[in-house]
């Protein structure tokens, strides 16, 4: 400590130096003394001023943080709501596509019927002329 260096020296210098050297050295060391003072609270304000500076990183840290963590949830959240519209729309049309295979269906088996309607109607149709062919010959030849 340079207080206590001061004091061992002053009763050291007092014993060996005429006064007005000792009352020199007394003040070069006083001088030096509110150097030293100076210096620590030059060293104290720059380490204080240190301190805010890492607190204010701290604090844009994380709200950078906090920003890119919201921005990840916002795109996520983005990216969810896309897949559930697209999920959904890929049901609506499996519903239509399933839809599509009953009409489909149906009528399948509608032209199924009708065409054998038709062939039997051509058949019943065909059958009366020769059947009357047949009974008109046998009247002629009979």
């Amino acid at each position: 400590n340079l207080s206590a260096e001061i004091d061992r020296l002053n009763v050291l210098v007092g014993n060996m130096v005429p006064a007005s050297e000792y009352q020199e050295l007394q003040e070069w060391c006083v001088s030096m003394q509110g150097r030293e003072e100076a210096d620590n609270r030059r060293v104290k304000k720059e380490i204080s001023n240190l301190i805010t500076d890492i607190d204010e990183c701290k604090e844009l840290v994380a709200s950078t943080m906090a920003l890119s963590f919201s921005k990840i949830l916002q795109t996520q959240q983005s990216a969810a709501d896309i897949c559930a519209s697209k999920m959904s729309n890929v049901k609506d049309l499996t519903f239509e596509v399933e839809a599509a295979k009953t009409e489909i269906s149906t009528l399948m088996d509608m032209l199924q019927n009708s065409e054998q309607k038709l062939r039997n109607q051509l058949l019943e149709s065909a059958e009366l002329p020769v059947a009357t062919a047949i009974y008109l010959q046998r009247d002629f030849f009979e």
